[in-house]
């Protein structure tokens, strides 16, 4: 017992040591380039994160509701029927919060447009534009484009716009970083292409919200008729049990096979024709991260 306490304590004494000579260590200064590359990573992580929740929400989803429609019919098509029933209800809950969400990053560009017309008309310098409006940004960018001032001063503002129009991965972001690259390469104050840009944007916006006003009745009526209906096939099975047994047999499996397939089709069908359609990127994804991993790996060829 003496000998394991012994043991026990040496090893914890170890540890203790080991972990203050670690804290003790000088940590290297990381390069202006490697808060590129680390930012870039925390974000890739977080959106990765988000997916996988959604997914596993969708897939949870799936598994209960196919489970629990097998056990309580044996049949193996409501347990199709269920499983696709988790799959797609995730979707038609954030349809509507998505629509949402498109019409409000739209006019946060917008927002955060005008703010940077006015301030390099004030200042003349784009640069100090970018840093300037970072504390009153729109809050739905002000993350984003406070990293981006703090990349700017440090690796230049080139490198920063490439990393926030890759980071966005939004076409309007694509048009403010463009004109900034062009405002900032010429040394012209492009301050009417800024108007323009903000000016079309929040025509955009306005008409989004007049569609999500005419989108938003018919989601609510689809939504509707598809919970009545779901609820009224539930109580008619735990209430009148025996109107579902011609559905046992081979015949009446195929016909339920083919009803839920239609129902789920046109539940698809709305939900594709109910999704907010987004302009092409002007920038390219894989060109922005060639040079994004061109900036972050400069430094070690250098040194080699």
């Amino acid at each position: 017992m003496h000998t394991f306490a012994s043991v026990s304590f040496g090893a914890l004494a170890g540890l203790g040591a080991a972990t203050l000579l670690i804290g003790l260590r000088k940590l290297p200064a990381r390069a202006p380039r490697q808060r590129l590359r680390n930012f870039r990573a925390k974000s890739l992580q977080a959106r990765a994160s988000s997916v996988d929740a959604s997914l596993l929400l969708g897939f949870g989803l799936a598994v209960v509701l196919g489970f629990g429609a097998w056990y309580a019919t044996g049949w193996l098509v409501a347990a199709l029927i269920g499983a696709a029933s988790g799959m797609i209800a995730p979707k038609m809950i954030s349809v509507p919060r998505q629509r949402r969400a498109v019409a409000d990053e739209i006019e946060a560009y917008s927002q955060w447009t005008e703010q940077i017309r006015d301030l390099v008309a004030a200042s003349g310098s784009l640069f100090e534009a970018v840093t300037l409006s970072a504390p009153s940004s729109p809050p739905l960018l002000r993350a984003d484009v406070t990293q981006m001032a703090s990349l700017a001063g440090t690796v230049g503002l080139t490198a920063a716009l490439d990393w926030f129009a890759a980071q966005m991965q939004s076409p309007y972001a694509d048009r403010l970083v463009l004109g900034m690259n062009i405002a900032w390469d010429s040394g012209a104050r492009i301050t009417e292409a800024f108007e323009s840009v903000s000016r079309a944007m929040r025509t955009e916006v306005e008409m989004r919200r007049r569609n999500e006003v005419a989108n938003a009745r018919t989601w609510t009526q689809v939504v509707s008729i598809t919970g009545i209906t779901v609820v009224s096939v539930v109580l008619m099975f735990a209430f009148n049990r025996g109107f579902f047994d011609p559905f046992g047999s081979l015949v009446g499996q195929i016909i339920l096979l083919m009803v839920g397939a239609m129902i789920f089709g046109n539940i698809l069908w709305v939900l594709k024709l109910s999704a907010s359609g987004a302009p092409v990127r002007l920038l390219d994804q894989e060109e922005l991260e060639d040079r994004l991993a061109g900036l972050t790996f400069a430094p070690e060829r250098a040194t080699s």
